[in-house]
């Protein structure tokens, strides 16, 4: 009696062991690959990021420091003071260059017709030379719009974001006229009209409907938000709903089907046992 007993015993621990151990042998790789440790980058990718970076800072040497948290500029001034968007502490560079002596590391940044100005990685603020000084300062406020607010944000910020907010604090218009006295022509004009390019100013009319429909207040309190997160979403401006991704269940925390038909398996296996021995003994 007290044998056969043990024997069930021993049979319970034995379907015990092997079934923690079939678990461990395959939960474990699952575990560790549920949540996977973030690797430093190679030695060759860290190389190449620091020789862009020394590439830029040469190309930027005796550029023009600004701090943007002391600086006076319109557009700077709108995203600190009025909006109160917490300025970055890292200073920008800003320098001027004649579109036929760009370094080569900016060349592909001018590449677009019509660029004037080009910002990088919201440190390095490069400005082609123009004849007319308020064309400049114009494309100044633009850029340092983009210096800051990607400073200023923890994730990069949506292209059409990006451009809506430097056209609206910069000029806020889709053209503008730059002129200056004629030095050949007394009492004559020279200078040039400066359009918005259509997809531009179709992003500047997003703002504009936007502050339109929110008013200036809640605006400045939605676009503020937008920049410390990283997360812009208009329908939260305008009182509807976002769109919150579904939940997904945890890997690390849902059993997979085969362990738990491996445990009833296990279990009605047991009790077969059992019932076999019962009955052995009650026909004894």
């Amino acid at each position: 009696m007290e044998g056969r007993r043990f024997a069930v015993a021993a049979i319970c621990r034995a379907a015990q062991t092997a079934l923690i151990s079939y678990a461990l042998m395959h939960l474990w790789p699952i575990a560790c690959c549920a949540s996977p440790s973030r690797f430093p980058e190679s030695t060759a990718e860290s190389s190449s990021s620091g020789s862009l970076e020394l590439t830029f800072r040469k190309a930027f040497e005796g550029a023009q420091i600004i701090d943007l948290r002391r600086c006076r500029v319109s557009s700077v001034v709108m995203l600190r003071d009025v909006i109160k968007i917490p300025p970055p502490r890292l200073p920008v560079l800003v320098k001027r260059f004649k579109r036929d002596q760009l370094p080569k590391v900016l060349r592909p940044v001018f590449s677009r017709r019509g660029a004037g100005g080009a910002t990088i990685h919201g440190r390095y603020v490069a400005i082609l030379e123009t004849d007319f000084q308020k064309e400049y300062e114009d494309i100044l406020r633009h850029e340092l719009v983009h210096a800051y607010i990607t400073l200023a944000s923890p994730k990069p910020l949506p292209f059409w974001f990006q451009e809506a907010s430097a056209v609206m604090f910069s000029t806020g218009k889709v053209w503008k006229f730059y002129g200056k006295p004629s030095e050949s022509e007394p009492r004559m004009i020279v200078g040039k009209i400066v359009e918005l390019d259509p997809s531009y100013r179709q992003k500047l009319q997003s703002f504009d409907f936007l502050l339109e429909k929110a008013g200036k207040e809640k605006f400045y309190r939605w676009y503020r938000k937008c920049v410390i997160t990283g997360n812009v979403d208009p329908r939260e401006l305008l009182g509807r709903p976002a769109v919150r991704p579904p939940q997904t269940q945890a890997v690390e925390n849902a059993l997979p089907t085969w362990l738990w038909i491996g445990s009833a398996t296990v279990v009605v296996l047991v009790l077969a046992v059992g019932l076999y021995i019962s009955r052995r003994e009650s026909a004894g």
